[in-house]
């Protein structure tokens, strides 16, 4: 993810999705919660749930997204 770069809050109704953070710093929201993750943070989203997630730093980030 390149630094300032967003994806917009959305839900998936077919899959869940996960992510596990390997380089920079991502900040999640996950319904009402922020969650700021490391390298080596893994976080998973069940189906229907609200989700959204951006780079604030001004360094790239890496993450390994799986559907």
């Amino acid at each position: 993810m390149q630094p300032q770069s967003i994806t917009p809050p959305h839900i998936h109704d077919r899959y869940e999705e996960a992510h596990y953070v390997l380089e920079g710093e991502v900040e999640y929201q996950l319904d009402d919660k922020t969650i700021v993750a490391t390298p080596g943070t893994f976080l998973q989203f069940p189906i229907g749930q609200a989700h959204a997630f951006k780079n604030v730093t001004s360094q790239p980030a890496k993450i390994l997204a799986f559907l």
